[in-house]
């Protein structure tokens, strides 16, 4: 019997879907031993074969199956439109970047507007406020959830806040407290020197301003050739 090309892509559907189910093992997880991935997932047969449906079509950037999402999420939302983007990195740059929108008014952000953020986040939920020339405010977090500490909130609006400029001097001694390589030095290191009190915060009051973006290289530029407006230059 031939097959023709709709039944052969089914097939291939099928099988795939089918190689899925037959070689995914949930492995008992063992403490200590089991890796620990950054971030889980839960893929089964009808996920991989529907990428799979995706690249059969021979077209890999945003197509047919990209704007059906779209349309379906902003229907379950209620909302006009939902645009996907390629990255959680880039959906806070999206996000951040539209509350500066001119549409909002008088409640946009502008330039060095302050943005409640937790210290103990990713640089790229810091990035789009340095990105769109605004001031994070770095707050705590609770433990052992890991959320924003809400009694700092008040507290944070009306007395400003400190840039967590993210460098670390250590002694020898630390290394100990990292018990293997697949150890977060966020996570178990710095609350067990946390709890020992041996950590220590060190407050720059002069001028500080990162580097990590274009916009932010123009900006050094501006105050390098503006005239006595760049701080550190002393000679």
């Amino acid at each position: 019997m031939t097959l023709d090309a709709t039944q052969l892509r089914q097939q291939i559907l099928d099988l795939s879907r089918q190689y899925i189910e037959l070689t995914q093992s949930q492995s008992e997880f063992e403490p200590g031993v089991s890796p620990v991935p950054v971030s889980g997932k839960v893929i089964d047969g009808a996920d991989v074969s529907a990428v799979v449906d995706s690249a059969l079509d021979a077209w890999f950037t945003t197509g047919r199956f990209a704007q059906d999402f779209e349309r379906k999420l902003a229907r379950f939302l209620g909302l006009r439109s939902a645009s996907l983007v390629n990255s959680g990195s880039s959906a806070n740059l999206l996000a951040v970047s539209a509350l500066t929108s001119p549409k909002l008014g008088s409640r946009r952000l502008t330039p060095g507007d302050e943005v409640l953020t937790v210290a103990a986040g990713f640089p790229t939920t810091v990035n789009p406020i340095f990105q769109n020339q605004l001031v994070p405010v770095f707050l705590d977090v609770t433990l052992p959830s890991y959320q924003i500490d809400v009694e700092q909130l008040e507290r944070a609006r009306s007395e400003g806040g400190w840039i967590n400029g993210g460098f670390f001097v250590l002694s020898p001694g630390v290394l100990s407290e990292i018990r293997d390589e697949s150890s977060m030095f966020e996570g178990e290191p710095m609350q067990s020197l946390t709890a020992k009190g041996q950590v220590r915060a060190f407050f720059h009051r002069g001028f500080w301003q990162p580097m990590d973006t274009l916009r932010d290289k123009q900006r050094l530029e501006e105050l390098w050739h503006s005239g006595g407006g760049a701080p550190w230059k002393t000679w």
